[in-house]
């Protein structure tokens, strides 16, 4: 029974290829090749997870990366009716910066080839993204995750605009601040 429901709950989770490369490892007998692959998985509902993983063959190397990705998830609210993100946001990974601006229904993706498979498989359908800085696509996807990250549900920016308010109303109250 519990089986059935774990693969069930696998079933609507997707994974796409963002990066493969081919590394080596010098030893003693020579070089020693393995594959590193990055990968995307999402269940394009506001979960979005990436994450590198290797080994000796594509199929190991990919339920690594698989494995590590579902483990390294990111929830994110979704505007329901324009399937887009509710605000401007700013995602920063090494040289890597990427902007994400909500757009109206019916523009699509408009992103570069990393933005574009990770915002698809989020379940974002109207977005721009732009990509500055590095060319990495490991650090490029990274970026983009921090972005989606960053975002937060009305209510909740709400309750912090609310804290912010009390403490700096406290602050004045004691004379840090002037009015």
């Amino acid at each position: 029974m519990k089986r059935e429901r774990q693969h069930e709950s696998k079933k609507h989770w997707r994974w796409a290829l963002l990066a493969n490369d081919q590394v080596a490892r010098v030893t003693k007998g020579g070089k020693q090749k393995s594959l590193r692959l990055t990968v995307a998985v999402g269940d394009q509902h506001g979960k979005i997870g990436v994450a590198v993983g290797s080994g000796n063959s594509f199929a190991i190397a990919r339920r690594n990366a698989i494995r590590r990705a579902r483990r390294n998830v990111v929830k994110f609210p979704l505007l329901t009716r324009s399937r887009s993100i509710k605000y401007e946001v700013e995602g920063n990974f090494g040289a890597a910066k990427i902007l994400l601006r909500p757009r109206p229904r019916g523009t699509g993706i408009k992103a570069g080839k990393v933005s574009h498979i990770i915002l698809r498989l989020a379940g974002i359908k109207n977005i721009m993204a732009k990509q500055l800085g590095s060319v990495s696509r490991i650090n490029n996807a990274r970026a983009v995750l921090f972005a989606l990250s960053q975002t937060r549900s009305t209510k909740l920016k709400r309750t912090i605009k609310q804290r912010r308010a009390r403490k700096a109303r406290a602050a004045r109250r004691r004379g840090y601040l002037k009015t």
